[in-house]
């Protein structure tokens, strides 16, 4: 479970930061191990994150690449190794140990 927000600025106004972590922090009751904002240009997105597998990560939250091994990879939103792409995931991926080395490996 976790929660997600957003916020996108057409009118040339920067994104509010502020904004962004007060409406994480509403939906704390949807995760409350984690919390991440990232901003790039007129958008900006803020992730709750409730751990649901056993390993814990430096922020106290339990990522699924952390149990593969890819530090710091429970942080959310996830950005590529390049920061050109980013994601919020909610929801569980079950099989994450058979992929997760793939992507490790990629570097992606």
């Amino acid at each position: 479970m976790s929660g997600l927000a957003g916020q996108i600025r057409y009118d040339g106004k920067p994104v509010e930061k502020d904004l962004l972590t007060r409406m994480g922090a509403i939906l704390a009751h949807r995760g409350n191990d984690d919390a991440g904002v990232l901003i790039e240009g007129n958008t900006g997105l803020a992730h709750q994150y409730m751990a649901l597998t056993g390993v814990t990560g430096a922020a106290g939250a339990a990522g699924v690449a952390n149990v593969a091994g890819v530090a710091g990879a429970e942080r959310q939103p996830m950005t590529s190794a390049d920061g050109g792409q980013a994601i919020l995931l909610d929801g569980t991926i079950i099989n994450h140990r058979v992929w997760l080395p793939h992507i490790a490996k990629e570097n992606v």
